[in-house]
């Protein structure tokens, strides 16, 4: 039997939460979604699906502001 790594598991959640399904991603799916995210590592892979899927450059701070629009 194939056993995801957590890894695999967080970019399959995140890839079927953003799918092009019209009906949306299902409570369950978000559920497990939202869980995945309370750890920071998890987070960040799930955060690097959704700027993937929608096409937003990951800034870090040292990198400088996305936009004109910084905070001071």
């Amino acid at each position: 039997q194939l056993l995801m790594s957590p890894a695999c598991y967080c970019f399959r959640l995140a890839e079927e939460a953003t799918n092009n399904d019209s009906t949306g991603p299902d409570a369950k799916t978000m559920t497990r979604l939202s869980e995945a995210a309370q750890d920071v590592d998890d987070y960040r892979r799930i955060v690097d699906v959704l700027h993937k899927r929608y096409e937003i450059k990951w800034y870090s701070a040292m990198d400088g502001p996305a936009s004109s629009a910084s905070i001071l």
